[in-house]
């Protein structure tokens, strides 16, 4: 069985042409969006060789043609933080973890990516820094305080802050809320 071997070094005139022709090209300063197929964030190329199709991210082909150089396992980043964006200017090659801090400064990760939490914990927010949190540390410090003593109920501790039953058991139980003491 035949293996898909491919370098970006490799694009023929026609396959840039037709790579180009799906690229709405503007200012240098503004986006170039990617007007071709996506998958449903980024826009995607596809190409055919040996009989065989693969889809590449547009913008990491619009990283190699605008630099010449092949981005290979680094991630292609967005200045612009606009996916389908095939700027060469809005784009710069990253690691993964470079990627992921990026992505944390701009308020753009999600704290149900287990990849992301598991690999970089760090950049991951938890907690009160979580936009739809209910809570403070220090309400979750007494819910586990309150709930110690044994005067208090689930459904009592859930009435007072106002919150599930459900999540005061997640909080008590060290389920939720893991990085509070």
């Amino acid at each position: 069985m035949a293996t898909y071997n491919f370098k970006l070094s490799t694009l023929t005139a026609q396959e840039i042409a037709s790579y180009c022709a799906k690229v709405d090209r503007r200012d240098l300063d503004e986006c170039w969006l990617w007007t071709g197929a996506t998958n449903k964030r980024y826009g995607m190329f596809s190409l055919v060789r040996d009989g065989r199709g693969r889809k590449h991210a547009a913008h990491r082909l619009a990283y190699f043609l605008g630099y010449g150089v092949d981005p290979g396992r680094l991630c292609v980043c967005h200045k612009c933080d606009n996916p389908p964006c095939c700027n060469p200017n809005h784009l710069f090659a990253a690691s993964q973890k470079e990627n992921i801090r990026d992505a944390s400064s701009k308020g753009r990760l999600q704290t149900g990516d287990a990849n992301i939490m598991r690999r970089c914990p760090e950049f991951v927010r938890r907690g009160e820094k979580v936009p739809q949190s209910k809570l403070t540390e220090a309400e979750v410090i007494e819910i586990r305080r309150l709930y110690a003593t044994g005067l208090w109920s689930l459904s009592k501790l859930a009435a007072l802050f106002r919150i599930e039953k459900s999540n005061v058991s997640l909080i008590v139980n060290r389920k939720t809320w893991k990085h509070v003491a």
